[in-house]
């Protein structure tokens, strides 16, 4: 009988090694779960979109401030820049999970086609970032060219 003892308390002591490890991986998905990360980069989801005459970029961004946002042209590359801040808590309450990304994000677009910033149209309504990039008239002039 003695080994079978000691087989039996073998396996007890790993069921409860099993059984602490379990609770500890749960109190830290928990903890995690809980606790915001605000170093984890974010970026809001986009759609775009390829119009006849235009583009057109659907950025989600409910919560962010249009004062928080700028948006950037250089040559075809549009960036977008923005920070979505820290709600405050409930009164008296405490976070329990925090699913949401805040703090600051960028988005950069390369596009097929030299960007003037006079044909672009921005605004936010119902935390939807709406910009409109209308595409350059395309250049029908007739040139005639001597050769010499």
């Amino acid at each position: 009988m003695g080994p079978f003892k000691g087989e039996a308390m073998k396996d007890l002591t790993s069921l409860q090694e099993r059984m602490n490890r379990i609770f500890t991986e749960s109190l830290k998905r928990i903890k995690e779960m809980a606790e915001p990360d605000d170093e984890k980069p974010w970026s809001p989801p986009v759609d775009v979109f390829e119009l006849e005459d235009s583009f057109v970029i659907l950025a989600d961004v409910p919560g962010i401030p249009k004062e928080n946002i700028t948006i950037e042209v250089e040559s075809d590359t549009m960036i977008i820049r923005g920070d979505r801040p820290r709600e405050q808590t409930t009164a008296g309450g405490s976070l329990f999970r925090s699913e949401r990304y805040y703090g600051p994000f960028e988005r950069t677009f390369n596009l097929p086609i030299n960007l003037a910033t006079g044909n672009i149209q921005a605004k936010v309504a119902s935390g939807v970032l709406t910009i409109t990039i209308n595409k350059p008239e395309p250049d029908t002039r007739r040139v005639k060219v001597d050769i010499e």
